[in-house]
């Protein structure tokens, strides 16, 4: 980007301008919190993608210049603990892979004991509201810990009081809401962006004024979208070897960076939604059937069919399906393109590791070999460790015990036909041999060795009857004597 760039860093995610428009009071309100000049501590910023929420918060910072802070963009899986070792390494903490989560407390404790800003880009990618409310109820520990909640999701504070209505009362963050940005706004951001990063000629003012309309109407007013379009068109413009940006250009890197936007979002997902939209893209008509039976074939509960309504709404919502009526059931469908559709389908699918099928799928048994390979194999090396764990665990107590089990390869594996006499514990059916009571019996339900005399009462209720039967024979002997 040299000969027709000046600064190319202007059209990154991370570049920082000279002014942020149309975000005045917004901005006051920031700093003040940063600054710690007004009563409340925490905030949180709601408002749709692309409104200015997260450079709004990096100008603030930039401008205050001493404010401690960690800037973090959240993901599905975060947890405490890899929220605890990216805070450390972000500032500088030595952090190993044997440390636990007090330890990563200990370690920071002396930065958290000082006025700390948490700022969360897209805190509502946290899969976990488990997860979520043990972050936000750091500050019980921590007071001087704050919390800069950013999110594209208008209603998500409102659903989040369910789980954590609790500690949100607690920490009483303030908000601020950023609106859309209209058409003339847009323009206004786009051309100011175009005077800081190109040269002088090489784009035309009624080109992006044709890319803010473009932007409203497809992406509601989304500023980063045009930024990322501006700079996909400069990057086509150079691989062909010319000088000027034209309008095709600039519809071609919208097109590109809308595509990808999408893709994004898709992989935002959590997995029950990414395979509910697979299945739409495989298998419309027969979602509620296949998802069930998958579930419950690869271990994990399955959503009930309220849950994956209300999943299927957010997907009509993100604008990834739309709902077709057909009387007494609802069909959805997908609502981009074909070719975007198959885009999506194919980085789903490998996403969650699954199978890629050549042409249409056309049979349930097909649908459920490609749907979640990865929860399989998770399943069976959680298997494998527990079997790994039980069979050392055995060869312990038959250590210190001096027992030995009859060995798999003796040819009769079934304790019933080595020891007839059933004794009864826990629930489940025991097989001892003559010293049952007070030793280690080997529980086929619990997998390991129980000590049926200590924990079950069937067995000692048969040991008090069988040493009164032992009483009465010493008596009749006496007596016949």
């Amino acid at each position: 980007m040299n000969k027709i760039t000046k600064n190319p860093d202007v059209f990154t995610d991370d570049y920082i301008p000279n002014e942020i428009l149309y975000r005045e009071k917004e901005l006051r309100k920031i700093e003040l919190v940063l600054k710690r000049d007004q009563i409340v501590d925490n905030l949180t910023i709601v408002g749709p993608t692309g409104t200015g929420k997260t450079a709004s918060v990096r100008w603030a910072l930039h401008k205050i210049g001493n404010v401690l802070h960690v800037y973090m963009s959240c993901y599905p899986a975060l947890s405490l603990k890899k929220l605890f070792a990216q805070v450390a390494t972000k500032l500088r903490i030595n952090v190993v892979q044997r440390d636990t989560v007090f330890s990563l407390m200990d370690k920071l404790r002396p930065v958290l004991d000082e006025p700390l800003f948490l700022i969360l880009d897209d805190v509502d990618r946290i899969n976990r509201r488990s997860d979520l409310h043990s972050i936000l109820a750091l500050q019980d520990t921590f007071p001087k810990l704050l919390f800069v909640l950013i999110t594209n999701k208008l209603n998500f504070f409102r659903e989040l009081e369910d789980n954590c209505e609790d500690v949100l009362r607690r920490i009483a963050p303030s908000p601020i809401f950023f609106r859309e940005y209209n058409v003339i706004e847009l323009h206004r951001i786009l051309l100011d962006r175009c005077r800081e990063g190109l040269e002088d000629g090489v784009y035309q003012e009624k080109d992006i004024n044709f890319l803010s309309a473009n932007v409203k109407n497809a992406q509601s007013g989304d500023a980063r979208l045009g930024i990322r379009a501006i700079k996909s068109a400069v990057e086509r413009v150079l691989v062909d070897g010319r000088d000027k940006i034209t309008e095709d250009d600039l519809k071609y890197g919208l097109s590109a960076v809308v595509g990808a936007d999408l893709f994004n979002q898709a992989l935002a997902l959590s997995d029950s939604m990414k395979s509910l939209l697979v299945l739409v893209f495989q298998s419309p008509g027969r979602i509620f059937k296949i998802y069930q039976h998958l579930y419950e074939k690869y271990v994990y509960r399955p959503l009930d069919k309220s849950n994956i309504w209300r999943n299927f709404n957010k997907l009509v919502e993100l604008g990834f399906i739309y709902p077709i009526d057909k009387g007494k059931r609802t069909v959805y469908a997908p609502q981009i393109s074909d070719d975007d559709a198959k885009r999506l389908q194919y980085i789903l699918e490998e996403d969650l590791l699954l199978d890629h099928a050549d042409g249409e799928i056309d049979s349930e048994d097909k649908i459920l070999q490609s749907i979640l390979r990865r929860i399989n194999a998770e399943k069976e090396e959680k298997d494998r460790v527990l079997q790994s764990e039980i069979k050392e665990e055995k060869e312990r107590i038959e250590l210190e015990k001096g027992e030995v089990k009859p060995s798999s390869n003796s040819g009769n594996n079934n304790p019933k036909k080595n020891n007839p006499t059933p004794r009864h514990c826990c629930d489940c059916i025991h097989y001892g041999n003559q010293n049952h009571f007070g030793d280690l019996e080997w529980c086929s339900k619990k997998l390991k060795y129980v000590s049926l005399k200590k924990n079950a009462t069937d067995c000692d209720s048969y040991e008090r009857k069988e040493n009164s039967n032992s009483i009465n024979r010493r008596r009749n002997e006496k007596d016949s004597d």
